[in-house]
């Protein structure tokens, strides 16, 4: 195998292997967003302790969101 195409082939997979780790890393995202909407869920309809921990996390993630809608708009 030529010296040429021994780099196209560890190219292409090189590109293979990242792609295979964005994916991963999109599950990972994924996973972690449904991890959080579980346990936002489960403290909803607790207490009124656990209700009032909730809206602040809510309002903490629009915080969240609206920084980063300013930022974009930068």
């Amino acid at each position: 195998m030529s010296l040429k195409n021994e780099n196209s082939v560890l190219k292409s997979e090189i590109e293979r292997k990242q792609t295979d780790l964005m994916l991963a890393h999109q599950e990972i995202l994924t996973l972690r967003k449904s991890q959080e909407d579980l346990r936002i869920a489960q403290s909803l309809g607790q207490t009124d302790e656990d209700r009032n921990e909730s809206k602040q996390r809510l309002n903490q993630m629009v915080q969240e969101i609206d920084k980063c809608l300013a930022l974009l708009d930068e």
